[in-house]
């Protein structure tokens, strides 16, 4: 059951790299997600969201969501699911992966 929600994150994750693409304006605010980070967290760089589930949800039209290197341990199937709220023609929610 671990692995197929893994691989079913993974695969929405690559699907939703590839519908962005090059199609968003990236007008909004960016945020991150590490491993190290908390869910309290602002989102920053400096200090990123925890699980890129969470993450996700915080999303407005335009923003960016990067989720940076590491292994993910995926444990509340909702919870961890990657759903952003809806983008706008013109300003697109774009989540995309850095090894930073």
């Amino acid at each position: 059951m671990k692995t197929m929600l893994k691989f079913s994150i993974i695969l929405l994750s690559i699907f939703l790299l590839i519908l962005a693409g090059s199609h968003a304006t990236g007008s909004g605010r960016i945020y991150y997600v590490a491993t190290n980070g908390n869910n309290s967290n602002p989102g920053t760089i400096e200090k990123p969201w925890k699980t890129p589930g969470f993450g996700s949800r915080q999303l407005k039209p335009g923003d960016t969501l990067i989720i940076l290197g590491g292994e993910y341990i995926l444990s509340e199937y909702d919870d961890d699911i990657i759903t952003p709220t809806s983008g706008e023609e013109n300003a697109w929610i774009v989540i995309k992966g850095d090894a930073l």
